[in-house]
């Protein structure tokens, strides 16, 4: 009977749990994003260094989304549940109502421990890819904005020409540097 009840509670909270774990998980990421665009949609970044700093950004946004998601599932499946009046045909078969919190409680465990994974072990790590990604992409960038022959000012109290500029970019050649400060 309770292996029922179980099932039961599993149909109702799960399917909830995954619509708002997907809706919420994929708002704060655009939002992320958002504000990378242009750093990670550069000219010069590939797919593989676009799809490892959008892994390494997921586990950021899953720390927020699998709580709030638990409690929406949550929400909705025992408000489904008591609009139906399956849990007062429940409770008039005899089936206490702490029974419910069996499933409630382990499925709350399991969200709780995949969040303190994700924010005590696979964040600290993430984090520091996604920065170092940051300055290895935002040097690329700016390497990629450097124009050969011209006088560049851009940076405050330095002035630089660069005679020759090879094909990736990536080396300069005849630098001529004057420091103003």
């Amino acid at each position: 009977m309770i292996r029922t009840v179980h099932r039961l509670l599993y149909r109702s909270i799960v399917p909830p749990f995954f619509i708002a774990l997907l809706i919420l998980t994929f708002v704060l990421f655009f939002q992320i994003i958002g504000n990378r665009t242009e750093l990670i949609l550069g000219q010069t970044t590939s797919a593989a260094i676009i799809l490892s700093v959008v892994a390494a950004i997921l586990p950021g946004i899953l720390i927020y989304s699998l709580p709030l998601s638990y409690l929406i599932g949550i929400l909705i499946g025992i408000s489904g549940l008591s609009g139906e009046s399956q849990i007062t045909a429940l409770r008039a078969c005899g089936i206490p109502i702490r029974s419910l919190l069996g499933f409630i409680l382990l499925f709350g465990l399991l969200v709780g421990g995949v969040t303190a994974v994700l924010s005590l072990l696979v964040m600290p790590r993430a984090n520091q890819f996604v920065s170092g990604m940051t300055q290895k992409i935002t040097a690329r960038l700016a390497t990629s904005a450097i124009k050969p022959r011209v006088f560049n000012e851009e940076f405050p109290n330095i002035v630089f020409y660069v005679d020759d500029v090879s094909s990736d970019r990536q080396q300069w050649h005849r630098v001529f540097l004057a420091d103003r400060s």
